[in-house]
């Protein structure tokens, strides 16, 4: 199919198994409460498209422009975004229990609120100038990921692995940390904020 039929598909389409949508423009289609099950977008532009009530499982989205992603109710069983652009989403409201892994993605001003990502997997990502608040991130994992001015506010970081990841501050007063894995860096960065003197490492 061209790339005109394909997105006359989708428009039309409710339900799609083991698709594949290459090189597709969907800026601003409405997604919602359509079901991808299998599926793969391949260097697809998703931008402004709205996914509310949309159902995902075994999906991937290789190399896509998902900037203003809107996935409010979403499901996300089991799904994957590699190497994609997701500026500025608002993750609210997400189905119950999502799965998913991100890696080498540009993810800068980020809105993550009230959400379960209880063992998420970020991998190299650009979450710089994002906000988290009332997210559960228990033993979610943030391998060298740049967190450079992202907020952390009443989250639950039980377990979280950020020791590999750079920018990482949050304020352990205003999260639940046990168990948090952090690097020297962001160690020194929360102990500044309470008043405490680091000095350098190295110095006597």
């Amino acid at each position: 199919m061209t790339g005109e039929q394909l997105r006359q598909h989708i428009e039309r389409s409710s339900s799609f198994e083991d698709e594949t949508f290459e090189g597709i423009d969907l800026t601003g289609v409405n997604m919602s409460g359509k079901e991808f099950r299998g599926c793969t977008f391949h260097r697809a532009n998703l931008k402004d498209t709205t996914w509310i009530g949309a159902i995902l499982e075994d999906c991937v989205f290789d190399n896509c422009d998902l900037s203003n992603l809107r996935p409010r109710g979403a499901a996300f069983r089991g799904v994957e975004f590699r190497g994609c652009k997701l500026i500025g989403t608002a993750w609210v409201e997400l189905a119950a229990n999502p799965v998913l892994k991100l890696s080498d993605c540009n993810m800068r001003y980020q809105s993550f609120a009230a959400v379960d990502l209880r063992r998420t997997t970020f991998v190299r990502c650009a979450i710089n100038e994002s906000t988290f608040l009332n997210v559960n991130l228990t033993r979610s994992d943030f391998d060298e990921c740049s967190l450079v001015h992202s907020q952390f506010d009443q989250c639950t970081l039980l377990g979280v692995d950020f020791s590999t990841s750079t920018g990482v501050y949050f304020n352990p007063m205003r999260n639940k940390a046990k168990g948090a894995i952090i690097s020297i860096e962001t160690a020194a960065l929360i102990a500044s904020s309470m008043g405490l003197i680091v000095p350098s490492v190295g110095n006597a």
